[in-house]
């Protein structure tokens, strides 16, 4: 299930369908600032959806299609977008097609750096619509490795 949330309307485009820099509030995110891998951290209230890996995302063609309940907070032309994950950053290309807007070009070295698997969810915020500027939480997709869970009497205990 892929989910929008709005907090308030961030994005205002210009004639050509650009944001411009008067247009968009900035939000700007510390450079001390970390995060690990075991925590997740609570939403900041900023536009956000979220994404469960599939095959495409792990293997060729190694992209990403954002939800289109999203585009509207998003540029309306081709550029380069920032993933930001663990105080790490990647740089992607964000590009607009004929009916879908996706992350490729550097969504690869993302995905494998984190070591993204079939099933695991990814949430998506973004903190600053100008650089199209992701903060990216990862949860584990993968079940525990039991026996146990087969049954109803019996669940599957995560930790």
């Amino acid at each position: 299930m892929i989910g929008v949330r709005r907090s308030k309307r961030l994005l205002k485009q210009s004639q050509d369908g650009c944001l411009s820099q008067e247009s968009t509030q900035r939000v700007s995110v510390e450079a001390g600032a970390s995060f690990s891998q075991a925590e997740i951290f609570p939403l900041q209230g900023k536009p956000y959806f979220t994404y469960i890996i599939w095959k495409y995302q792990i293997n060729k063609p190694f992209y990403l299609v954002i939800p289109a309940n999203f585009h509207q907070f998003l540029p309306s032309c081709n550029t380069k977008a920032i993933l930001w994950h663990q105080s790490k950053e990647w740089v992607v290309d964000y590009v607009i097609r004929k009916t879908y807007k996706v992350l490729n070009g550097g969504w690869r070295k993302f995905a494998t750096d984190n070591n993204l698997r079939l099933g695991d969810a990814c949430v998506f915020e973004l903190m600053d619509a100008e650089k199209v500027m992701f903060r990216v939480q990862i949860l584990d997709g993968q079940l525990p490795e039991r026996r146990e869970g087969v049954r109803a009497e019996i669940p599957i205990l995560i930790d």
